[in-house]
Order: C-alpha cells, then structure tokens, then sequence
C-alpha cells in the first residue's frame, strides 16, 4: 500500500522510495535562487546527498549539454559543470600521519593527495562527513605538488582532537568547473592604495611626507601613544601596504563559520585605552 498523502517516487530502475519528510530549500547556483521542494529519504547510496530530478530539470528548463559537460538553467541563464565521474577515493585530501591537534589552535598541514593529481587547480571543500565537527577545515584554492597540498585546519572545541592518518579532511574538485575570475585580469577603476605611493622612497621617507600619504588613505596617527620612532615605524608600514589597510569600520568583512575562543584561565575581564 502507498500512503495517498507521500509523493510516490521511483527510482531510475523502477523501485519505489520510502518517503519520510519534505523540505523546501532555496538552491544558490552562481547567485541564481531556486525555490526547490525536496523529498527526504533514508535510502539514498553512501556519498549521495541530493538527487535532482526530471520534475526539477523541467521547472528551471535545464538544457544538459554532454558534449561540454553543462547544464544551463532557464535556457542558459546560469551554466554549470557536470560532476566528471571519478573514484571519490582520488579526490581526497587526507592526513598524512597521526596527530593531536590541541584545543583552540589553527595550524597548516600538508595532506597527502594521489600523485596523479597534478598540473590542475582545485577547489579544497572541508569534508564535514569525515572529521569530527569541531575541526574546520578552510576552503581554499590548492595545486598539489609531489602528491602534497596545504590546508588549513582549526580546532575550535576547548580538548584536543586526534586526527589518524588517512582521516579525509577534505575533497578536491576541479576549480575548472567553478565561476571563478583572476583578481589580476578584473580592472579597477580605483587604483590600489599602495599604487598611489610608488614615486616615494617609503623606506627611507619621513614624518611629514608619511603623514600627507596617511591623510589621502584616511587614517591619523596623530593621537595615537606612540614615541616618534614607533610613529614613523608605523607609518612607513600602513604607507607600504596602504591597499591591505582599513581606514573606516566599514571596510572590515565579518563571518559566522567560526567563532574565536580566547581561555583567560581565572582572570577577569579588562578594559582600556590602547594605541
């Protein structure tokens, strides 16, 4: 008997799914919002998460095209690249040795990856299946070189976590089939900060010449505690690197994937004025 109020869906060689719950999700391809209706199932293979369907491909009119590996949305309003079949196994990023990673440390390890892996850019995904939740693993742009790629991990809980050799700490995807664009091909119509400086000697510039570069990026050093020569240190540093500095609160980015913890022990809080 099928339950008259569940959907009846079958699978591609005609058995039918159990059906335990429905969730609406908003599926996010290249900035495109899809309001999607999903069916949730225990059945699904080890390593499948999600299934989109014929009723889906036809309500966003999905064109697939193999003979470039894509599939547009909304008659190719939005492209994307075709998973390339593959052993998932070759796509992992795993530990290379067993480790203790201490309590509220962020460290950089290098993983090993399979040799064959080479001459190509990928995308490292933190693999959250694989590691216990309380490590992050950083998504990045990685190149493997001799069967090595750098990844950055933390562990955010307050114990240490081991992590055993091969444990996957991340999958690697082909950065080919991502929208991603060179930062030096993109032309600003505003020059780097730093631009603005090339025709001064920063190393070896004074105060006064420091301070008119400081006022044209914003920032006053006037009323800071510093000695003059701390000032001046200072100030051919902001100069130098004018472009990585922010000049209003308003340029600094935030983020909710992690939450920094800093163990005070037993000591209270202060609070002060600093420089």
């Amino acid at each position: 008997m099928v339950d008259s109020k569940k959907p009846a869906v079958f699978t591609a060689s005609g058995q039918l799914m159990s059906i335990i719950n429905t969730v609406s999700v908003n599926l996010n391809v290249k900035g495109l919002i899809l309001p999607c209706v999903f069916y949730v199932t225990p059945t699904l293979s080890a390593g499948t998460d999600i299934i989109l369907g014929i009723d889906l491909l036809q309500q966003f009119k999905c064109i697939i095209d193999l003979s470039k590996g894509t599939v547009d949305f909304y008659d190719g309003l939005v492209s994307v690249g075709l998973q390339r079949r593959r052993n998932t196994a070759d796509l992992c990023a795993t530990m290379p040795y067993d480790y203790v990673l201490p309590a509220n440390t962020e460290i950089i390890l290098s993983l090993n990856v399979p040799s064959c892996l080479s001459d190509t850019t990928y995308i490292a995904e933190p693999c959250r299946k694989a590691i216990n939740g309380s490590v992050i693993a950083a998504r990045a742009l990685v190149e493997p070189v001799n069967g090595k790629v750098n990844c950055r991990i933390a562990n955010t809980s307050s114990k240490p976590i081991s992590l055993r050799r091969k444990t996957v700490i991340a999958t690697l995807h082909d950065a080919t089939d991502y929208n991603i664009i060179d930062y030096d091909s993109v032309e600003s119509e505003n020059p780097a900060a730093s631009d603005m400086f090339v025709h001064i000697d920063i190393d070896n510039a004074d105060q006064v010449t420091l301070n008119d570069c400081l006022e044209k990026i914003g920032i006053d050093l006037s009323k800071s505690r510093l000695t003059d020569a701390e000032r001046l240190q200072l100030s051919r540093l902001i100069v130098k690197y004018a472009d990585i500095f922010a000049s209003d609160i308003s340029q600094l980015q935030q983020t909710n994937a992690y939450s920094h913890k800093i163990d005070t022990g037993d000591a209270p809080p202060t609070a002060g004025a600093h420089a």
